[in-house]
């Protein structure tokens, strides 16, 4: 089976992308499995790598040589390279952010026809929109963390001022970019002059800020995964891990660029309280749409009451990402895991036709 990897991507979290299909392809059963490895460089274009050449990079650089590639709209896919053509069975989109994990390419291959591991369209946007996903959840009696939004043109009236937001959650709150990836555009407010200077910057590029109480607590993580068992969908929860940040809180720079973070897999909680993460976070998952994988974040607070931070449809797969870490300790290896994905993407498009 012809596998079609994309990585890198034009999002901020490029690096990580790469570092996480390395990972994946490395895991990958090679006597199943071929993999055609297209990386996306931060500007867009779409270059092929030969297995060699993909584990000496860090990041897909653009060349102006760099062969043609094209898709072919088809009932049986067909990918064209320098007048070969390979017939593609299935893609594994490890594209981190904006235009990998917010649909985009889901809708790209939704429309050649073509398997995919992961959430579908629908599911990949909701989930990217860290509003409408506190909306759903809400809908279904989850707990999320309180939150209030604030537009740009609110933001811009000559009455506006930070005291509402203050008065309802108390300093510190989060500002958040609503179509940030994980981390990504997350701002800890501690004093009332930040407002300003944090919010400028942030409606440069959004319409929407999200503004969040602190939760105080411990910040637990758990992954979720759809088997394909008896020719029907059976989801799965990994044990919860916890992690324990140096930094001020779990920004982009301590999830990936330092190794001070320190994480507990499997964390150390009761069982009681273990199976109550473990149903929510299917419960969770399912109330969104995903399907195959996702990482549910959440915070538990001394009273061990359970809140949804957010959902990560495509979560890192470095080597110590906690996604892959959670199966292992609940199991689960990583080409096992990488496999169980790639069936559950091939049962997804044959229940479908």
């Amino acid at each position: 089976m012809n596998i079609l990897i994309f990585f890198g991507g034009i999002s901020p979290e490029h690096e990580i992308s790469v570092i996480s299909s390395q990972t994946v392809v490395k895991n990958i059963d090679l006597q199943k499995h071929t993999p055609i490895l297209v990386g996306i460089s931060p500007t867009g274009q779409w270059r092929l790598f030969s297995l060699e050449d993909f584990f000496k990079i860090h990041r897909v650089e653009d060349l102006d040589d760099t062969p043609p590639i094209s898709l072919q709209f088809s009932k049986h896919p067909l990918l064209h390279i320098e007048g070969e053509t390979l017939p593609i069975h299935c893609a594994f989109p490890i594209l981190h952010g904006k235009a990998g994990e917010d649909g985009c390419i889901q809708g790209l291959l939704e429309s050649f026809h073509i398997p995919y591991v992961g959430c579908d369209v629908e599911s990949s946007s909701l989930c990217m929109n860290k509003i409408l996903t506190k909306i759903v959840l809400a809908q279904a009696n989850i707990p999320i963390t309180p939150y209030q939004t604030l537009t740009r043109h609110q933001f811009q009236e000559a009455n506006f001022s930070p005291q509402e937001y203050i008065d309802t959650f108390d300093l510190p709150v989060f500002i958040k970019e609503p179509h940030g990836g994980s981390s990504i555009g997350v701002s800890k407010v501690s004093r009332p002059d930040q407002f300003y200077s944090i919010l400028k910057d942030l409606f440069q590029h959004e319409n929407t800020a999200l503004i969040e109480k602190t939760i105080i607590g411990r910040e637990i993580e758990c992954a979720v995964l759809t088997s394909i068992q008896n020719d029907s969908i059976h989801w799965m929860a990994s044990l919860p891990g916890e992690i324990i940040p140096k930094r001020e809180f779990y920004d982009y720079t301590a999830k990936y660029l330092e190794d001070t973070t320190q994480l507990d897999v499997p964390a150390h909680l009761p069982k009681e309280l273990v199976h109550e993460i473990q149903s929510l976070s299917i419960k969770a998952a399912k109330t969104v749409g995903c399907f195959g994988l996702a990482r549910i974040d959440f915070f538990l607070t001394k009273d061990n009451h359970i809140v949804v931070n957010e959902i990560n449809t495509i979560p890192g797969f470095t080597s110590i990402s906690m996604y892959p870490s959670l199966w292992r300790a609940s199991g689960m290896d990583t080409p096992q895991l990488i496999e169980n994905l790639i069936q559950s993407a091939f049962y997804r498009k044959e229940s479908t036709l």
